[in-house]
């Protein structure tokens, strides 16, 4: 298993966009990425996340048209892939609907679609 230190450019976009705070990684034809749940300042004093963000739900939901965005240009520059594992994946009905139809619009996820309309791919 090795980060995706060769996609420097788009490490960077992740980092500066605080998209998530862990790196894709990608083994064999296996892409593995926790993307973060929404931000949130816990019940027990701390944050979520290495950011110390709290997020609206439409900065949360902006935050995951990015994220879609940046899984269509990893699928573009590694079209190997054939599985995509997205830890802290959103959960809420809305959130996954919305998460869904934005990867479906990139033709790079068009061979996930199935499975991103499949509700018990989220539990």
């Amino acid at each position: 298993m090795y980060p995706l230190n060769f996609f420097n450019s788009h490490i960077k976009q992740i980092r500066r966009e605080q998209l998530s705070d862990h790196q894709p990684v990608i083994e064999n034809d296996v892409l593995s990425w926790n993307i973060m749940m929404q931000c949130k300042y816990t019940a027990h004093g701390r944050y979520n996340n290495a950011f110390e963000l709290e997020e609206t739900q439409a900065q949360y939901q902006q935050r995951l048209q990015k994220i879609a965005y940046m899984l269509a240009h990893l699928c573009i520059a590694h079209p190997n892939i054939q599985i995509i594992c997205l830890q802290e994946a959103p959960i809420n009905p809305v959130d996954i609907k919305m998460f869904s139809e934005c990867c479906q619009v990139y033709p790079s996820l068009q061979k996930f679609a199935k499975s991103l309309q499949d509700a018990k791919a989220y539990t």
